[in-house]
């Protein structure tokens, strides 16, 4: 559970990613507006690498994107859902879901990353990989241990 105060100024703001720790995320866009492009987890946008290692990599910036690959985003069977935030607006980012964000103005937001039950099991696996560890339920049984219901006992 993290939530971020982000501020950008005109230009400035995210390069694709996709949100960590199998989490989903909300955006409140406080003051200005933000340019969203999203992409469905089965969809890489076009410039993005992904190598082996599952690891993201872009060789150019935000802006440079946009002049480069933005019209690509036109053609092909997966088109990206598009839209722009302004002040009072709030965006739902789905687990796994690609997405940049360019802020068109000075823009002022609050984010909040979300784990709840509906995505509890595969962000515990993420993060016991992540340490190392082997998970100490099965993920397709659907239970969630007792000692993440109750970690004090």
């Amino acid at each position: 559970d993290h939530k971020w105060l982000l501020y950008g100024p005109a230009r400035s703001g995210s390069s694709f990613h996709i949100d960590p720790n199998a989490n989903f995320a909300w955006n409140a866009t406080v003051a200005g507006r933000k340019k969203w492009i999203m992409y469905p987890p089965s969809a890489v946008p076009p410039g993005v690498v992904v190598r082996d290692t599952g690891a993201m990599q872009t060789e150019f910036s935000l802006i440079e994107w946009f002049m480069t690959y933005y019209d690509q985003t036109k053609e092909g069977d997966v088109r990206p859902v598009e839209c722009v935030t302004e002040g009072g607006d709030l965006l739902y980012v789905p687990n796994g879901w690609w997405h940049c964000v360019l802020n068109v103005e000075d823009s002022l937001a609050i984010a909040h990353n979300v784990v709840s039950r509906h995505n509890l099991l595969p962000a515990l696996d993420f993060l016991q990989q992540a340490a190392g560890a082997q998970p100490d339920y099965d993920p397709a049984d659907g239970d969630v241990p007792t000692s993440v219901i109750y970690p004090d006992r």
